[in-house]
């Protein structure tokens, strides 16, 4: 600490050691130096100290206690406003199915206890760090607790642990270890899948995985891959595509599968709209479903009667996951709102569900009850 003139005046000393508690020379609850030992150390008068410390006590910085001392004031914490924030991608409507299957039964859930819904697009172009709205309702803890449906990055990530905003992440599993999130086991429902249509005896089996680089369609892969590799199935790269998220992307891509030169003779699609899309464009271009393509997809979110033909999926149960997340989510703000310091492992907040077969016309199969693939 630099030597302060004896002549300082109160008002320079109270910025003084206004400038030592923002630096963390002093930080919140401990104990400063006595006003004799200030006077001593500083060469100035108790009375000059007196005042500095009592101007510094009436802006909240310091408080004294009879008998024991002057301390720094522990910030209180922020109230909450039982606000919820709701993230989607950036690239997708709130209208889009799974967005608007996500806010309907958020909503009900929470308002339940009390809490308000926000759903919005999670900030493009530098996430929230680099978002002022975003990074302001944070500082301010408008959220009470945030969940995300969409890759959150690692400076968000540490920026909202800074804040203290809990957040669980839905749809795939968080690559931080302390950091919740509610997701459906998609390697287990590719295999699935997978090695459903290889009982049926297809050989060639194409997978549609959503946008290049997704994490759902990288898993999907994996378990495609693994049960090809089971059944020494061999399959050329072409097999394998990757496009938007939606029904025109799974039209666009039945078109592309048709043109193959060897044609599989089924398709796993990594969700059931664009799988709604594969069919009616094959219906469309003449085939027939399941007689010249089987088609199946992942999850089960559109009624049956919205297919041409009713879809066999592997269901990963977006209600219970979203169900879930909100308790899981309405935990960790509990937790938060009391200060509670102990440790959570991963295995606590890091939510994986099985998801269930459904068989249906779409494959040649015509149950609808859920089966099991063992």
């Amino acid at each position: 600490m630099h030597a302060i003139l004896g002549t300082m005046k109160s008002k320079e000393l109270g910025n003084f050691l206004r400038e030592q508690i923002k630096q963390g020379v002093y930080k919140p609850a401990d104990k400063i130096p006595s006003v004799r030992a200030f006077a001593a150390k500083h060469a100035l008068n108790k009375t000059t100290v007196n005042l500095a410390i009592a101007n510094l006590a009436a802006e909240g910085l310091l408080v004294s206690q009879v008998g024991k001392g002057t301390f720094v004031v522990k910030p209180e914490k922020p109230k909450s406003m039982n606000i919820i924030g709701y993230l989607f991608d950036s690239g997708v409507s709130r209208d889009y199915p799974s967005i608007a299957f996500h806010i309907k039964h958020l909503t009900r859930k929470f308002a339940e206890n009390h809490y308000s819904l926000v759903a919005d697009a999670y900030p493009a172009g530098g996430g929230m760090c680099a978002n002022h709205d975003f990074q302001e309702k944070i500082r301010t803890h408008f959220f009470s607790g945030l969940l995300v449906f969409t890759p959150v990055s690692l400076e968000d990530l540490a920026f909202l642990k800074k804040h203290r905003v809990p957040l669980v992440i839905v749809g795939e599993e968080s690559n931080d270890e302390h950091t919740a999130s509610v997701c459906a086991d998609i390697f287990e429902a590719a295999m699935s899948l997978a090695n459903h249509l290889v009982k049926l005896g297809h050989k060639q089996i194409a997978l549609l995985t959503g946008p290049a680089g997704n994490k759902t369609g990288e898993l999907l892969e994996l378990g495609y891959r693994a049960i090809m590799a089971k059944y020494d199935l061999s399959y050329p790269a072409e097999y394998v595509m990757a496009g938007p998220w939606g029904e025109d992307s799974g039209g666009i891509l039945a078109g592309q599968i048709v043109n193959l030169k060897e044609k599989p003779t089924a398709i796993i699609a990594a969700e059931e709209i664009m799988a709604l899309g594969v069919m009616k464009r094959l219906l469309a271009l003449g085939h027939r479903i399941p007689e010249d393509f089987a088609v199946t997809g992942m999850t089960d979110r559109l009624p049956v009667s919205a297919y041409p033909v009713p879809l066999t999926v592997s269901d990963t149960d977006e209600k219970a996951q979203i169900i879930k997340a909100a308790d899981l989510l309405a935990d960790l703000i509990r937790k938060n709102n009391l200060d509670v310091k102990e440790p959570i492992g991963s295995k606590d907040i890091k939510i994986k569900l099985k998801p269930k077969l459904i068989v249906r016309q779409s494959c040649g199969g015509i149950s609808n009850a859920w089966v099991s693939d063992k």
